[in-house]
C-alpha cells in the first residue's frame, strides 16, 4: 500500500530548499575535505534528524559532495527506518557518484521501503545507467503505484520517455471514467486520490517541459483528460 503523501510532499519541499541553491565553495582555494569521522558525524545526525530539522542538517553535508556519498549511503543502509533515511537518499541523487548508482539501483531492485525515493534520486545524478531498471520498474504491474509512478518520472529524465508514457498517462487518469480500461490494464489500483503522483509529475513537467502549463493535481476530470493527452504527445514524440 503507498504511504502518505504528506512525509513525501515535506521532504521534498526541504530538500529543494537546501539544494536548489547550495552554497557554492570558494575557488581558489577549495574548501579542505573534513575528516572522515567528521563526515560520519554529519550522516548520523541527519539520520537521526526530523523533519523540522533536515533543511540545517543538508546543508551541512552539501559542501563535501561526493566524499560524503558513501558514508551516507553506508548510514542509510544501516538505518533505513530512521527519521532523516528518506532525506539522506534524496541527497545521495544531489552529490552521489557511480557506487551510489548501484546502492540505489538495489534498493529498487529489492522494493525496499525507500524504494521510491531511491528512484527519484537516479534520475538526478544524470547517469544513464539506471533507465533500464527504472523502466522496469515503472511497468511491474506488482509494484508500489508511487515507486513506479517515481521510477517512470526518472526513466523520462534519463531520456526514456516513449518506455513509460503508459503508466504516466494511467496515473493522470486514474480515477476518472476515460481512465478506467488504462487503469486495469496498466494494473494501477482503485483508489479515491492520486495527488502525489500526480505531484511527481508535475516536477518532471517543471523541469523537462517547463512551456508546459501544467495542471491541478486535484484537477476536474475534463482538465485532466486533457493534461493527459497533451503529455502523453510529449512523451511519445522523437
Amino acid at each position: 500500500m503507498p504511504r502518505p503523501p504528506s512525509p513525501r510532499l515535506l521532504a521534498c519541499c526541504l530538500l529543494l530548499v537546501a539544494c536548489a541553491t547550495p552554497p557554492t565553495p570558494p575557488t581558489p582555494p577549495t574548501p579542505p575535505v573534513a575528516p572522515r569521522p567528521d563526515i560520519e558525524r554529519l550522516c548520523d545526525e541527519l539520520l537521526s534528524a526530523q523533519p523540522s530539522a533536515w533543511t540545517p542538517a543538508l546543508q551541512a553535508i552539501w559542501p563535501h559532495g561526493q566524499a560524503a556519498a558513501a558514508t551516507l549511503a553506508d548510514a542509510v543502509a544501516s538505518r533505513p527506518t530512521a527519521p532523516g533515511a528518506q532525506a539522506a537518499v534524496a541527497l545521495l541523487g544531489r552529490i552521489g557518484d557511480a557506487e551510489t548508482v548501484d546502492f540505489l539501483t538495489g534498493m529498487i531492485a529489492v522494493r525496499a521501503d525507500l524504494a521510491a525515493e531511491a528512484a527519484l534520486a537516479l534520475g538526478h545524478l544524470g547517469r544513464t545507467q539506471p533507465a533500464a531498471i527504472l523502466v522496469a520498474c515503472a511497468n511491474d504491474r506488482f509494484a508500489d503505484p508511487t515507486l513506479r509512478t517515481a521510477a517512470a518520472c526518472s526513466a523520462v529524465r534519463l531520456g526514456s520517455r516513449r518506455e513509460v508514457a503508459e503508466v504516466l498517462r494511467a496515473v493522470l487518469l486514474a480515477g476518472t471514467p476515460a481512465g478506467q480500461r488504462l487503469q486495469r490494464e496498466v494494473g494501477l489500483p482503485d483508489r479515491p486520490r492520486w495527488a502525489y503522483e500526480r505531484y511527481l509529475i508535475q516536477r518532471l513537467l517543471r523541469d523537462e517541459k517547463p512551456d508546459d502549463p501544467g495542471f491541478d493535481t486535484d484537477a476536474s476530470w475534463p482538465d485532466l483528460e486533457a493534461a493527459a493527452e497533451r503529455i502523453t504527445a510529449w512523451l511519445e514524440s522523437d
